[in-house]
């Protein structure tokens, strides 16, 4: 039986590999997982091997006639939107509306990435107030998946049909022993700290602003001083857009423009500390899930030294914002006690912060406890297979 999945959302990664974790789970239970992309991602999809179909930006009648031909010749039993806000406002970029979604003659559902029925909330972006999104209703879209983290394990789903589950199961073997042998295989030092940094391509593609573009300059400053600060005679392993920063003597950054996942992985388990400025990041969810040492930094949106406050704002993503919008879904969310939230603008306390991950060791101790714990929670939620069993079970 197939299963589609449908991703719209052509700048970021995230929304996909959630779908791709998913998909993953689910296939291992003999179901056929389909992928319907816009062509940005296609490489990523090569890399997976599952069976994909690409999107033509702006040709919405060819769009339509693939969404028909794929109903035709796989007949999914189920239709998933990896993102309902980016479907709904899809019409521009590939024509398509809810409408087009009856076409498919299997159930159609969502993932809700964020629990979005848990309040109305303003989903506050680059400082504005982002506008027409809680006219979004998301019961046109049928049942809900929602991945944890960034959903609390322990959330009340509201509604029928709703299914929290662990968003991934494929942990890295974190461990501080396993990092030194690591360290002397990858030739990195045994005895300074090694602090990982990412860079994904849509953090570095925001808007046009002139308040954004100095308050990203700014914000971006201020993280090489961190980062000088946190890692002074240590290594920062840097895997993106190469750092437009020249660190001197004072740490040394080794870059990489791209890694293959298990190359990723080795270099993540020879790090002290993984440092992200995305609070929603999958990489970040499994990575402190495995027990690494993690940190987001963000912005409360307190007063900034040096900042005039007509180009300040708050994020929990960088450089979007997402502070408010992300309030209801992390409140009393034990995700915010396994990732630790640093303040990018109070610089001498981050730094601090940073080090003590790095290098204390009751602070490492108390990072592996809390990721025990928090995956304790998931064992007890539903998995994949489960629920599409019971989605399906539902429909006979």
């Amino acid at each position: 039986m197939y299963i589609a999945f449908i991703v719209t959302s052509y700048w970021a990664l995230g929304e996909l590999l959630i779908a791709q974790y998913f998909a993953r789970q689910i296939s291992a239970c003999g179901f056929k997982p389909y992928f319907i992309i816009p062509p940005t991602h296609e490489k990523v999809l090569k890399e997976s091997g599952f069976q994909y179909t690409i999107l033509f930006p702006k040709m919405p009648k060819i769009n339509r006639v693939l969404l028909q031909d794929f109903q035709h010749k796989y007949r999914p039993v189920l239709v998933i939107l990896s993102d309902f806000i980016n479907f709904h406002f899809c019409e521009k970029h590939y024509g398509l509306t809810c409408d087009d979604l009856k076409i498919f003659r299997g159930r159609i559902g969502t993932f809700d990435n964020f629990h979005w029925k848990l309040e109305k909330r303003e989903m506050d972006t680059y400082g504005f107030k982002a506008k027409d999104v809680n006219d979004v209703d998301i019961d046109r879209y049928g049942f809900r998946l929602l991945p944890s983290p960034i959903v609390n394990p322990g959330a009340d789903c509201l509604g029928e049909e709703a299914y929290c589950y662990p968003l991934v199961d494929d942990y890295l073997d974190y461990d501080d022993k396993a990092k030194k042998k690591l360290r002397q295989k990858l030739s990195l030092p045994q005895d300074q700290p090694i602090g990982l940094v990412t860079s994904a391509a849509w953090q570095n593609t925001h808007k046009q602003y002139p308040h954004v573009e100095k308050f990203v300059r700014y914000s971006s400053d201020t993280f090489t001083k961190i980062l000088k600060g946190a890692f002074e005679k240590g290594v920062i392993l840097w895997v993106g857009k190469k750092p437009d920063f020249n660190p001197g003597n004072e740490v040394k950054i080794i870059h990489f423009d791209g890694l293959t996942p298990k190359e990723f992985e080795t270099y993540a388990m020879a790090a002290d500390v993984y440092i992200s400025k995305n609070i929603s990041s999958t990489t970040l969810a499994r990575f402190s899930l495995s027990g690494l040492p993690t940190a987001v930094l963000i912005n409360s949106g307190s007063a900034v030294a040096g900042l005039e406050e007509s180009v300040n704002y708050p994020f929990r993503m960088f450089p979007v914002g997402w502070y408010k919008f992300l309030n209801p879904v992390l409140k009393d969310n034990p995700y915010t006690r396994l990732v630790k939230e640093m303040e990018i603008f109070d610089v001498p306390q981050t730094v601090e912060g940073l080090k003590n991950l790095a290098l204390n060791e009751e602070a490492r101790e108390n990072c592996k406890s809390e990721a025990s714990r928090f995956r304790e929670r998931l064992e007890r939620l539903m998995k994949p297979g489960e629920i599409v069993e019971t989605i399906l079970g539902s429909r006979r």
